[in-house]
């Protein structure tokens, strides 16, 4: 029976082994499909996120809400506003250059904006941000010297300590100026404004009332280079039978004497206004602005920024 026990207790024994390494097996062959498929799960999550993600930010490219504000920055035309953003689009208005604009959304080299109360598209090239705008300024020399000139500003001073503005001037235009007006303000020693100490103003407006054509026959002038010939000369110019012009000096005889063509570019008309200001600390004055009107209604007007233009 000892031999018959023992084969039953090995048999037992050996059954017992593999059951348990059965065991180990199946728990290992589990789990590995378990993870495997929780990582592609996590994983197919992941990408999935990332495709919505990268789509999102695909639709936010394509329309583009900006409502920043730019600037029509054309040459010289207006912008055209389509009903469609499309150089076939329908033509709604004209936008001068310089107009601001708010850029509602882009879409292909167009903007959609909103003008006079109309909605439409315009090419995104003529637009510039606001912050980056400077406008071209335009030389307005030629225009301005075709009209005017100025030789030279000066004061007199009376005896009672009124200033006095003096301009020496020409009209170069072929036109008839009607009225003219000359912006002065005068300073003292250390360059500070000052003001009349009776009329409490600085900045003052001379004006001349015309006809005051392009050559002022019976008129005084000045010479302004003709002072060490002839000292400062006060003339009334004229022409004689023959055209030519002369020019007859103030003083005791009267002297005539003929002007050459370079003396006639250098004649200017002298006008003086009294009693402007009183103030004793005046040492200067400075030329601002000056309005143009001429007979034709037409009204001219030069700003601070170009009077230097006038002084040629």
């Amino acid at each position: 029976m000892k031999p018959v026990k023992r084969i039953i207790t090995l048999l037992f024994a050996i059954m017992l082994l593999v059951s348990v390494n059965g065991c180990f097996a199946n728990n290992s062959s589990s789990n590995t499909p378990v993870s495997t498929t929780f990582v592609r799960e996590e994983t197919l999550e992941k990408t999935t996120k990332t495709e919505e993600t990268s789509t999102e930010t695909s639709t936010t490219a394509e329309t583009t809400t900006t409502a920043s504000v730019y600037i029509v920055n054309t040459n010289q035309d207006n912008l055209m506003l389509r009903e469609s953003p499309s150089l076939d689009g329908k033509v709604l208005a004209g936008i001068p250059k310089g107009t601001k604009l708010i850029v509602d959304k882009e879409s292909n080299g167009w903007s959609q904006v909103s003008y006079n109360g109309k909605i439409g598209w315009v090419k995104s090239d003529y637009l510039l941000e606001e912050s980056q705008y400077r406008e071209t300024p335009i030389d307005k020399t030629a225009e301005i010297q075709s009209r005017i000139r100025v030789f030279y500003v000066r004061t007199n001073t009376t005896t009672a300590d009124y200033v006095e503005p003096v301009v020496f001037w020409r009209n170069e235009s072929n036109k008839t100026i009607k009225y003219i007006h000359f912006e002065f303000t005068p300073y003292n020693a250390v360059d500070d404004v000052v003001q009349c100490n009776i009329r409490h103003y600085s900045t003052h407006t001379c004006s001349i009332t015309g006809p005051i054509p392009k050559t002022e026959q019976g008129s005084y002038y000045h010479v302004s280079d003709l002072d060490s010939e002839y000292g400062e000369c006060w003339l009334l110019v004229g022409n004689d039978d023959d055209g030519r012009v002369f020019a007859y000096s103030p003083g005791p005889y009267w002297d005539n004497f003929y002007l050459s063509d370079d003396d006639i570019n250098k004649t200017a008309l002298v006008y003086e206004w009294e009693n402007v200001w009183y103030n004793t600390d005046i040492r200067r004055i400075t030329l601002d602005s000056i309005i143009i009107e001429y007979m034709d209604g037409e009204r001219f007007y030069i700003d601070n920024s170009n009077i230097n233009k006038v002084f040629w």
